[in-house]
């Protein structure tokens, strides 16, 4: 920040050393208050250091009265660079730049000089819109070739009519984002068919488990019963009961254990029930995750295909102009053979 300070050839105490409010001129004054709002200082904050540093007292009025001025100022010069530059321009990148929802600029630039033609707050992006700030740009062009853009919708139309014989060209960059997106459909149908064929595997593991344990305990009880049953044999042959004797005495020894048999047939009867259904399941299980694996197979083959389209189609864009030409009739041969869905 210039001021008109002067330099002393031994020190002097700072009690007799101007003010620098006395050493400033208005310009410096104007100068830093502009520097600091291009610096995206608030008003306070502004005002706030030219008191503490500058010992300049200056309120948010005149703070917006210099802006203003410093704005009109900035729009003749810019004006002025506008015509000399303009006539020897051959491409335009135009773009709209999001800051939020509601606030958008439209931006038109150089993208050999980066020089910057427009930057201005749009209310949207419909064809009005557009048509009336791309009209205006278009002025004082006379080389002008090429207009880049993304690929919103109305650049198609506004593009031909605002710049007469300008060849309207997408973005690489916004080309290669529609094939990702593209892509990324099929990415994720083939990380959904995988994650589908994790769970099939966990399933039959799972029943496969299931199974597993319910033999071991059906085999357990089992042995129970077998053992309840000699208990039973041993206890007839001694009281020398027949083997389904009705008239036999039932003592409590005898109860407990035709209890103990019925609990244990019933414990095995179900638990043999249980393990027929789990069986009954397995196939069932298998065949669904044969089918899952089938599934993930062929989008993961359409996944690995579409990332190798992509990889063609952008090497194409880096590709120099002396082999586009070369490249895209091989890419079409590719194209045109290829089932993916990526290569229409």
């Amino acid at each position: 920040m210039p001021a008109k300070i002067h330099f002393l050839s031994r020190p002097i105490h700072p009690a007799i050393l101007p003010a620098i409010a006395d050493v400033l001129r208005a310009r410096d004054i104007y100068r830093a208050v502009v520097d600091l709002k291009v610096k995206d200082k608030s008003y306070n904050e502004i005002v706030d250091f030219c008191a503490r540093v500058l010992h300049v007292r200056i309120t948010k009025d005149e703070i917006a009265k210099v802006l203003l001025e410093a704005g009109k100022r900035a729009k003749r010069l810019n004006g002025i660079y506008d015509s000399l530059v303009k006539p020897n321009v051959k491409i335009i990148a135009i773009d709209e730049i999001y800051q939020g929802r509601r606030t958008c600029y439209l931006g038109g630039a150089d993208p050999t000089s980066h020089y910057l033609f427009l930057l201005r707050g749009i209310e949207n992006c419909t064809e009005r819109t557009l048509q009336e700030a791309l009209s205006a740009l278009a002025r004082g062009f006379e080389e002008l070739r090429l207009a880049i853009t993304d690929g919103l919708r109305q650049y198609g139309i506004v593009i031909p009519t605002a710049f007469a014989d300008v060849v309207h060209l997408l973005c690489q960059v916004h080309a290669f984002r529609t094939i990702l997106r593209a892509k990324g459909e099929i990415d994720r149908a083939a990380r959904k068919a995988g994650t589908a064929v994790g769970h099939a595997k966990e399933a039959l593991a799972g029943t496969r488990k299931k199974l597993y344990t319910k033999r071991r305990q059906l085999k357990g009880k089992q042995s129970r019963l077998e053992k309840a049953e000699r208990a039973r044999d041993n206890y007839n042959a001694m009281h020398g009961i027949k083997h389904n004797a009705k008239n036999a005495p039932w003592t409590p020894e005898r109860n407990v254990l035709k209890a103990n048999l019925n609990q244990l047939w019933a414990e095995v009867r179900s638990k043999a029930a249980t393990i027929a259904t789990l069986e009954e399941k397995i196939p069932p299980s298998q065949k669904t995750l044969k089918k899952v694996e089938k599934s993930y197979q062929e989008k993961k083959q359409a996944s690995l295909q579409a990332g190798r389209l992509a990889a063609r189609f952008k090497a194409l864009l880096r590709s120099r102009p002396a082999d586009f030409a070369t490249g895209k009739a091989q890419l079409d041969t590719i194209l045109a053979r290829s089932k993916n869905v990526l290569a229409p």
